[in-house]
Formats: C-alpha cells, sequence, structure tokens
C-alpha cells in the first residue's frame, strides 16, 4: 500500500475534509459510523496515525525492527515525514471519535435456518494435540491432510495404505500435482519463505518449482502466455505488501502481475473470447476490490476493477456461478474477515450474490452471516439449479452451532432456502468438494483450525470432517 495524497489548493477546514482527503488516498472511505468508537480510538486511527507518519517512530521501530521499518518506509507502508500538521490529525480523530456509535450493530433478523439432516464423519486427531488444518482434501483416490508442522499425510482410498511426507511449511493449496506451502507458521510476516512443489503420482517424491513467495494462499495452473507449457499464476497474500505473479513454466521466472497485499483466489475465464486466458482475482487488504485481469497472449495483463470495497468489509473468498440459469454468471464473495484491527461483530459480514448487469455489476442479494470465510457451488438436492455452501470462520459463539456452515438452497430469482448441517462446534479453516468414493455424489471436506494456548491433554481435536449433503 502507498500513499499518494493529493495536492491541497485551499486549506480544508474541518475534520470531515481532511478525513475524505486523506482517509480516500489508498482506499475507499471508510465513515465513523461503521465501526464502534472504541475501535477507531484504541486500534484505527493510532495505526492510521503511524501510517501517516505522526506516530512514536521508536515504538514502531521496537516492534517490527529497524530494517523492517525502513523497507517498509521505502514501499510506502510508512511515511517517515509527517504527511499533516498534528493539528489536522487531531481534526481527523475528533471527528471519527465523535461521530462513531458506542457499539456495534446487530445483524439484520436473519431468514429462518432449517436443520438439514447430513452425513457427518469426524477424523481425530492422534498425532498431535491440537486441531490445526491447514489443508484437508481429495484429489482422484488419494486424501491429502496437512498441518502447520508442514506435514501432508496422504492416504490411498483404493489401496488404504498411508504414508506422509514433510514440507518446509504447512500446505494450504493442492491442485493436480502441484503443492503450495505458505512459509512460516500461517502468521503474519512480511519474510518469503513460501514455496510450490511438484510431485509425482503417488505424492512421495518432489521437485521444487520456485520458492521466495509470500505467504502465498492459491495458485492455478495454466498456460498463460502461448507456449503450451501450463504457468502458475500465484497469490501472494503477504502482511504489509504482497503481489500476484506469474511463474513462467519452462523458464522458471517469475514476473509481477500486480503488488498489493491481501491477494486472496482466482478465477480463470476468457472473458473477451479472444482464445487467452484471463482472470479475476479477490484483493482483501487496504483496497479491498475484486479485478479483472485482461491477458494479451503474452502474459501481460490490463487490470480493471470491477467491485470496490471498503477496509473494514473483510472480503474473504469469490467465486462465479451462473444461479439463474440465464447463460450468465453471477459473482458470489463472502465477506467475514474479523482479524487484524477491527475484530468486532460486524452487521455487513455475510453471503453476497452481484449480478453483471450491462458491464456494471449490482448487488441482488446478501445474507448476514458473522464470520463468512469460503463458498462452494453444488447442486445439493440435485434440482438442476446451483445451490452454495458457506463456511465461517469467525463465526460468533452464538451462532457457531447453526451458521459454521450453511446451505443455500436455490429456489430461483436470487431466493435461498437457508438450512444447516449438524456438525461438532469447530473452527473450518478450508472448505472443499470432493467423491472419494466416486459415486457422482459430492462431499464437503472441511479443515479444523483450533487453536488452544494450553490445550487439554484429555480433548480430542477434531482435524477435519466430512459432510455428505443428503437431500
Amino acid at each position: 500500500m502507498k500513499f499518494d495524497f493529493p495536492e491541497r489548493t485551499q486549506k480544508p477546514k474541518t475534520g470531515q475534509e481532511l478525513s475524505k482527503m486523506y482517509c480516500a488516498s489508498c482506499h475507499l472511505y471508510p465513515e465513523p459510523k461503521v465501526l464502534p468508537q472504541h475501535i477507531w480510538k484504541n486500534t484505527l486511527l493510532p495505526e492510521m496515525k503511524n501510517r501517516m507518519g505522526l506516530g512514536d517512530q521508536k515504538s514502531i521501530v521496537s516492534k517490527i525492527g529497524y530494517d523492517e521499518y525502513i523497507n517498509l518506509a521505502e514501499k510506502g507502508v510508512y511515511a517517515i515525514s509527517p504527511m499533516l500538521s498534528h493539528e489536522e490529525w487531531l481534526l481527523i480523530e475528533k471527528f471519527y471519535i465523535d461521530n462513531s456509535p458506542s457499539t456495534s450493530s446487530p445483524q439484520k433478523t436473519k431468514a429462518e435456518n432449517h436443520l438439514q439432516i447430513s452425513s457427518v464423519e469426524l477424523l481425530k486427531n492422534l498425532d498431535q494435540k491440537q486441531g490445526l488444518t491447514t489443508y484437508f482434501g481429495v484429489h482422484d483416490h488419494q486424501l491429502m491432510t496437512s498441518n502447520v508442522l508442514g506435514q501432508l499425510k496422504v492416504t490411498d482410498l483404493v489401496t488404504k495404505k498411508k504414508h506422509s511426507v514433510q514440507l518446509p511449511s504447512p500446505v494450504v493449496q493442492i491442485k493436480n500435482n502441484s503443492v503450495l506451502c505458505i512459509g512460516g507458521n500461517m502468521n503474519p510476516t512480511q519474510k518469503k519463505l513460501g514455496s510450490l512443489h511438484e510431485f509425482d503420482a503417488d505424492f512421495k517424491n518432489q521437485q521444487l518449482i520456485i520458492d521466495k513467495l509470500h505467504r502465498p494462499v492459491d495458485f492455478e495452473h495454466v498456460d498463460l502466455n502461448n507456449d503450451s507449457i501450463k504457468d502458475y499464476l500465484i497469490a501472494e497474500f503477504g502482511n504489509y505488501t504482497g503481489q500476484i505473479s506469474v511463474v513462467d513454466g519452462k523458464s522458471k521466472e517469475r514476473k509481477i502481475i500486480a503488488t498489493n497485499p491481501g491477494a486472496r483466489n482466482f478465477v480463470l475465464r476468457d472473458v473477451n473470447n479472444d482464445g487467452q486466458m484471463d482472470f479475476y482475482a479477490l484483493t482483501t487488504q487496504a483496497r479491498e476490490r475484486i479485478s479483472l485481469f485482461i491477458n494479451d497472449g503474452n502474459a501481460n495483463f490490463k487490470e480493471t476493477i470491477i467491485l470496490d470495497f471498503p477496509p473494514h468489509h473483510g472480503s474473504s473468498f469469490f467465486l462465479l456461478a451462473d444461479l439463474n440459469n440465464d447463460g450468465k454468471e453471477e459473482l458470489i464473495m463472502a465477506n467475514g474477515d474479523n482479524a487484524d484491527y477491527s475484530i468486532v461483530k460486524k452487521s455487513f459480514h455475510g453471503i453476497r450474490i452481484f449480478e453483471n448487469q450491462k458491464k456494471t455489476w449490482k448487488e441482488v442479494y446478501f445474507f448476514p452471516s458473522y464470520g463468512a470465510t469460503s463458498l462452494l457451488e453444488i447442486d445439493l438436492n440435485h434440482d438442476g439449479l446451483t445451490d452454495l455452501v458457506s463456511s465461517s470462520f469467525f463465526v460468533e459463539p452464538e451462532f457457531r452451532k447453526t451458521e459454521q456452515v450453511l446451505y443455500f438452497i436455490n429456489e430461483g430469482n436470487f431466493k435461498f432456502k437457508i438450512a444447516h448441517p449438524e456438525l461438532p462446534e469447530i473452527r473450518p479453516m478450508t472448505m472443499r468438494l470432493g467423491d472419494a468414493n466416486q459415486d457422482n455424489i459430492k462431499e464437503i471436506y472441511l479443515g479444523n483450525f483450533e487453536f488452544q494456548a494450553n490445550p487439554d491433554p484429555n480433548y480430542n481435536f477434531i482435524e477435519a470432517v466430512i459432510i455428505t449433503p443428503e437431500f
């Protein structure tokens, strides 16, 4: 994130005017009313003050280190010199504190949420006394599980044989035989420790494709430059900084496509029907947005922002699917990320559907759901309409039983019957579809990321859950 403040022709007189000048310079403008007063006062405003060069530099350096501070300052994350006067800052601060509510607004009355009978299989974690699963899914006839220790456990569903592979860091994505490791231990970092590996068919032997990735969380393996060799499109989520990169499948050289933190996931499409693979991307930090990247055929991309969100939105995941069988895809997103600087109940967290109306994406559906994290498209009741499944990692405790996983049963015209499976209380960090027994009935694979600072030695943590919806 880089500050790009506009030049002033006259000095604004109010905190509101100043806030619109400075606070909208790197992301959509946040109104004071969207978050409670204590969040502005205790976390957001102090961080904004630091970013604008008015904070205590010694305190920042003691927290992140001098070299890191200088590196981030050079990238525009922190301003070394003040971007505005102390008096101007006090006006901005007063404006936000005076005009923000004392408490957060509750979510509006939700639609009726039915209990839907489902077959549920629990995988207990016998290897370690935590449920810290970073990947869980099925590939062909193999069940894959990974954890924060970087162990990739493989179970052959035909022969029942098991083996494990030690990788440098936790696995966060597997596609075909390519395995992506986030680097480090899942915590935010500026260190570039992520790596991408290519395995053989049995997932026993592997070779390193590329390392020094900045907290990568997703990738696609697809030919982007017309040389008939698949390349790697990588979402390097990062921390203060991040990027979207392409690794050439032949030379293994890396090209930077976009430089923003929070790259989360991709959807591949040939949008303009020119035979070149384009992609949509979700950015979930700083200037939260969904962008379309058009490919010129040589892996050079032009970015167009199609949806822009404020920095408190909590964007977490998106997909494209045709929900009304009109031949055009809708954009569905989950926005429920509730960490970092504003951990509080948010009425605007949930599942949103956007319809493409004359090249403009318009929101046509919203279901409030605290902590909404991930999405799947699946025909749950086999009626020919695409249904949705959502999971919530940051779900509030009082909704954990009924909203940690939700079924959106499509009834047409963007109307849905809401249901949930009966599950134990977990924290589903990952969710994927699979068909382990090849019966053309998809199962839902949930990886549980449940941490306890002082784990109970007698408590059997759930590693993962397999749901077979029954309709």
